[in-house]
């Protein structure tokens, strides 16, 4: 009697160890999955603002077929391939000569930061050595 409970305990212990891994790892990999998609999404729309001069690029023409979207982001389904797109994405971006000095401030499509609070959060990111500086513009 004693060894049919102490079987049954066991049994039970380790179905609910059983679970709670496949539990864990089916959520870690939910979440790593999700993460992954979404930086690369931000990766590739802050690539294109930076390679449109500090604007996010749109079609030429709305009857465009030949692009994949509204940013050059491979997949017909991706977030951006939609007009909403251009308006849903609040940026600011702070133009820099060759010397890394400011030129020009764009804050039109951010309702929160004012030129002032964009330069200093630029400032303060180049403090904390946040900015890293490359050919395409910085990230």
């Amino acid at each position: 009697m004693n060894l049919i409970k102490r079987l049954r305990r066991q049994f039970i212990l380790l179905a609910t160890v059983a679970v709670l891994i496949i539990v864990i790892g089916a959520l870690g990999l939910i979440n790593t999955l999700g993460y992954a998609a979404m930086r690369s999404h931000v990766i590739d729309t802050m690539t294109a603002i930076t390679q449109n001069g500090g604007t996010l690029p749109s079609r030429i023409h709305e009857n465009d077929t030949t692009s994949a979207g509204w940013l050059p982001i491979p997949g017909a389904n991706s977030p951006a391939d939609t007009p909403e797109f251009a308006y849903q994405t609040r940026y600011f971006s702070i133009h820099l000569d060759s010397e890394n000095r400011m030129t020009s401030v764009n804050v039109k499509n951010i309702v929160a930061f004012s030129e002032d609070q964009a330069i200093c959060d630029r400032l303060h990111a180049e403090e904390q050595g946040a900015l890293r500086f490359h050919e395409d513009g910085i990230s």
